[in-house]
């Protein structure tokens, strides 16, 4: 059991066990208090700098299809594309203008120029 417990995270049987008890995990989840400051402490051991390079570029194109695509959808039919990244990355108090529906100018000049 100790060599099983020391198999990489992306392992071909850590994501079956993960994938056969899916169901259990999430209503474990669904009863289990939620822990605040050891949410944040697995937040941080989970987004290491490879993950969040690649959590911004995910964000990055999703900023840019909002954009782009913002006079072809109905008034209220827009998309919902989650952010991806920690906590405060999607935490509802976060300054980022997509979040606040800032004119397409600014979300642009934040784009493009960093804000």
């Amino acid at each position: 059991m100790s060599l099983i417990g020391e198999l990489p995270e992306g392992s071909r049987y850590g994501q079956r066990y993960h994938f056969d008890h899916r169901e259990e995990a999430a209503t474990e989840r669904a009863k289990a208090d939620v822990d605040d400051e050891m949410s944040a402490w697995l937040d941080t051991q989970f987004w290491t700098g490879d993950r969040l390079m690649i959590a911004q570029l995910i964000n990055a194109v999703r900023e840019l299809t909002m954009v782009t695509g913002a006079g072809k959808w109905r008034k209220g039919k827009e998309p919902e594309y989650p952010i991806v990244g920690p906590a405060e990355w999607r935490d509802g108090n976060s300054k980022n203008p997509a979040d606040k529906k800032a004119p397409i100018a600014d979300r642009l000049h934040k784009f493009f120029f960093g804000g």
